[in-house]
């Protein structure tokens, strides 16, 4: 069975305001589907695995996806620009690979998994030499400590013995100045 055609002639303002409400009519619900779409995008899917750095670091080494403004797009323009990024997603591959900081699972079944990149070699570096450095500091923070405290004493003491000194002097003047006038 074939199906028939019809073909339709419209006067040229006839077509814009064909098209125009065509238009109007059809970006709500392409604006609708747009929004679930981008949602989908951002929901880890039920009962699947999503994979978080907690360094903040990203998995992916996207190239930049540049679009020009898409607020000025039409939305059949918008929805095609969304399908382009997300099969840009989709098809981008990762490579995952760290410590395991946090494992849980949440209420739809979808699985997080916390990772923390292995540490390299200048990084270990990096932690030995300012862990050799803290030490350092620490060391000199207690030669230092110690030393103010036995010069504290020290300078004590030689207060103490400088008072006993002219003590000793002013005693001796004193009962040298009774023993004359007696």
């Amino acid at each position: 069975m074939q199906q028939s055609r019809t073909n339709v002639i419209l006067r040229p303002g006839g077509a814009e305001t064909l098209e125009k409400l065509v238009n109007e009519t059809t970006s709500f619900y392409i604006n609708i589907e747009i929004e679930k779409a981008a949602a989908l995008l951002n929901t880890p899917p039920t009962r699947g695995v999503l994979l978080i750095s907690d360094e903040g670091k990203p998995f992916v080494d996207l190239v930049s996806f540049h679009s020009p403004v898409v607020d000025s797009y039409s939305p059949l323009q918008k929805w095609q620009e969304l399908q382009k990024l997300s099969d840009i997603l989709m098809h981008t591959p990762f490579e995952a690979e760290g410590i395991i900081t946090k494992l849980f699972v949440d209420a739809k079944g979808t699985r997080h998994i916390v990772l923390h990149s292995k540490p390299s070699s200048m990084l270990l570096l990096r932690y030995i030499s300012a862990f050799l450095l803290n030490l350092v500091l620490m060391a000199t923070f207690i030669l230092n400590l110690i030393l103010v405290i036995t010069r504290k004493r020290i300078n004590q003491w030689r207060l103490k013995s400088i008072r006993q000194y002219y003590e000793h002097c002013f005693n001796i003047v004193s009962s040298t100045d009774q023993q004359k006038n007696m």
